[in-house]
């Protein structure tokens, strides 16, 4: 919800072009998922905890919930229910009620925000495990493991007791870590852990016995996973 206030610009609303975005991208990780699964089961193998690991991040994208009365995703359907209490709109042309539901809803939302990026991490470094041997890389897969699961539990206990009382959020009654604050502290330490786990293998990559066309390619949806990060419904 934009928060400026200007008579000329007011009844600008940018929810129908951040519908759009949110909904290109939930749409390739929800495809890029089940390849994932097909292409396991057609080889005949296993499912292993990466798997698993990258299917809960994505159920915390794409779980029903009953948001704003429609069957809708947990952060979608939140998302959806946002922009229908006024999400890319001017607070001055808003409701207050709408505005109260709409705190409400970005509550919840920013919970399931927080938890998904760290899941979908360890799911990379869980299938990082599974790939590379070397003992000392994987000390740097365990470390950065810790360090990513200790930064979700940190942060999902602060943003659902960010409030004093929880009420607070929505209400204004009481006293909140101020929320911009925390959401920039909690996206610099994502960008840095996107970093981390997104690069970490590649020079471990182009130790392996393939041909350079294929380590190229390889580095490259490397690359296009960190830029998701910061891009689609599940980054920072």
């Amino acid at each position: 919800m934009k928060m400026q206030a200007g008579t000329a610009s007011g009844h600008e609303d940018r929810g129908l072009s951040l519908w759009v975005v949110n909904s290109i991208f939930i749409g390739l990780a929800t495809l890029a998922v089940i390849a994932r699964f097909v292409a396991r089961k057609l080889k005949n193998l296993v499912l292993a905890a990466d798997d698993w690991a990258i299917l809960i991040a994505l159920a915390l994208l794409l779980t029903l919930t009953d948001a704003s009365k429609l069957l809708d995703w947990v952060l979608y359907g939140l998302f959806i229910a946002c922009r229908g209490y006024g999400l890319g709109r001017h607070r001055e042309v808003v409701p207050e009620a709408d505005i109260a539901v709409f705190l409400q809803l970005l509550y919840y939302f920013q919970i399931f925000y927080i938890l998904a990026p760290p899941t979908v991490k360890l799911s990379l470094l869980l299938l990082y495990r599974r790939i590379f041997l070397s003992s000392r890389f994987l000390k740097i897969v365990y470390t950065i493991g810790a360090i990513v699961s200790i930064w979700a539990i940190i942060m999902t206990f602060l943003a659902i007791f960010n409030c004093k009382p929880i009420s607070a959020f929505w209400t204004g009654q009481g006293e909140c870590i101020p929320f911009k604050q925390f959401a920039i502290g909690y996206a610099i330490v994502n960008i840095i852990t996107d970093l981390a786990v997104w690069l970490m293998p590649i020079p471990n990559m182009w130790k392996l016995q393939l041909p350079t066309a294929q380590k190229v390619a390889l580095t490259l949806i490397f690359v296009l996973g960190l830029m998701y990060g910061p891009l689609g419904p599940l980054g920072g």
